[in-house]
């Protein structure tokens, strides 16, 4: 299986726990590519081909950051997109929240209570339920876009020195 076939599977996995949509996870594929380049920009164009996202769905992705403030677009040449923010400050639940709104958990809480209180020996399973969905939020209030360029940064040294490349070749045309 091809690796972005692979990532997808497991994002749309992992999605079913928080019930992030599809375009959620493109938004924070292409905010961990301008979170390698920070401070500087990205096409759309190398966005896509760096990540193999949809060219037009990631521009209207990129529109709703920048109207969130998280991205900024520069125009010309050598225009593009860039991180508004250090990458370090920017939680990958406000990205998440600025494509889907307000962070979508796949059972609501208040009934997931509701049922803790109505059933005494189903108790435990549906505290457990609540419990998780409290630790995706927090975990994903406190993981930054900076942690996760960080983590992968000895993982794709190559990956960042390839953005580096394309970006001299843009800039020599």
């Amino acid at each position: 299986m091809a690796p972005s076939i692979i990532g997808r599977v497991t994002m749309a996995r992992i999605g079913r726990l928080a019930d992030i949509s599809q375009e959620g996870f493109y938004a924070l594929q292409a905010v961990v590519v301008l979170g390698y380049c920070y401070p500087k920009s990205a096409s759309v164009r190398d966005i896509c081909s760096g990540e193999h996202l949809p060219h037009t769905f990631l521009e209207s992705i990129l529109l709703k950051l920048t109207k969130c403030g998280i991205v900024e677009s520069k125009r010309g040449c050598r225009g593009g997109y860039r991180l508004r923010h250090d990458p370090s400050q920017i939680s990958l639940r406000r990205v998440l929240c600025a494509i889907d709104g307000r962070m979508a958990l796949s059972m609501d809480p208040e009934l997931l209570q509701a049922m803790s209180r109505s059933s005494q020996r189903s108790r435990p399973l549906y505290d457990l339920f609540l419990r998780l969905q409290s630790s995706v939020v927090n975990v994903l209030d406190n993981t930054t876009l900076g942690e996760i360029v960080a983590a992968s940064h000895g993982q794709s040294e190559a990956h960042k020195t390839e953005w580096r490349n394309q970006e001299a070749v843009r800039s020599r045309s």
